[in-house]
């Protein structure tokens, strides 16, 4: 292992050595730039509270066994992992300068998570290779001082997901998860400019939680089949609910207190559901948008509202 910590004076590191256990990097104050080239698996990363940190370059690393964890580093700018291919946990917060995160060869995160809160400059997330995955936390959801400024969160080629929570991500417009197909579970809440938001491809899922999202006008899973459950609930705006192949939740359905959303969608959806596999839980449903009439439009149940 390789520990540096609370040293005033080093300004520069660079380490040509090869290095197969954890790196801790803590407290360096005067510490401007990292350089590993010659690493190209270590055990975990660990850079915390380096104030004057401008640069981290990693450019051969193409496995972390361990967690990565880069918080507390307010002048980052500069995040290279190019050849990073997998890594049991990431973790960024509270590195205020840092503007984008790529991560374009990384394949899997193992049973520990992808973290990203508490970085407001942050605007991009793209992981293109991304195919697997544990929990993915984007936004505010533990309650960090800083909120974020992500725009855009891509990962084209993600197939499977533990768990996906989007949490408070003031400036979040854009979740591109095209062919995500099975996810134990999903929350959405309290993203204030997110308008709309569709996992194309999801078949099954666990617990899905839609809450409080002041701007989402719809919500679009068109391959779902199979959910342990589902929650929509105040959502000022959302007029569309679209899960047309939904046929088994084996839980609970709630659907309140969402003023746009027609309540003749809500119940075809759980007449849709009874008459497939079937509701394992209660259904609830209040204070969604009554007085519209609805009818089976090309496969689709379609309202009209005066």
């Amino acid at each position: 292992d390789l520990w540096f910590s609370s040293n005033p004076v080093l300004t520069e590191l660079a380490l040509n050595a090869v290095i197969s256990g954890d790196i801790t990097l803590t407290g360096l104050a005067a510490l401007t730039a990292i350089s590993l080239p010659a690493a190209t698996a270590i055990g975990g990363l660990n850079v915390q509270g380096n104030d004057a940190l401008v640069v981290l370059t990693l450019p051969s690393i193409i496995e972390i066994s361990g967690r990565l964890v880069i918080s507390n580093n307010p002048a980052l700018t500069e995040l290279a992992l190019a050849s990073l291919t997998s890594a049991k946990g990431i973790e960024l917060y509270q590195n205020l300068q840092l503007s984008e995160l790529s991560l374009p060869r990384l394949a899997t995160i193992g049973v520990w998570r992808l973290l990203v809160v508490g970085n407001p400059a942050l605007e991009t997330i793209t992981l293109p290779s991304l195919s697997a995955a544990g929990t993915i936390t984007i936004g505010s959801a533990e309650r960090l001082s800083q909120v974020d400024g992500l725009v855009r969160f891509e990962a084209p080629q993600l197939e499977s997901l533990d768990g996906l929570s989007i949490w408070e991500a003031e400036n979040l417009t854009s979740v591109r998860l095209p062919r995500l197909t099975t996810m134990r579970g999903l929350t959405l809440h309290n993203n204030l400019v997110l308008q709309t938001f569709s996992l194309p491809a999801l078949q099954r899922s666990g617990s899905i939680v839609v809450w409080r999202n002041p701007a989402l006008v719809s919500v679009a899973m068109p391959a779902l089949t199979t959910s342990y459950s589902l929650t929509v609930t105040e959502n000022s705006v959302l007029r569309g609910l679209t899960l047309p192949t939904l046929a088994e939740l084996s839980a609970n359905l709630t659907i309140n207190a969402n003023p746009a959303l027609p309540q003749c969608l809500v119940d075809a959806l759980i007449t849709q559901i009874e008459a497939a596999i079937g509701l394992g839980g209660s259904a609830t449903t209040n204070a969604n948008r009554a007085g519209c009439n609805c009818a089976q439009e090309a496969g689709l149940v379609v309202a009209r509202c005066p």
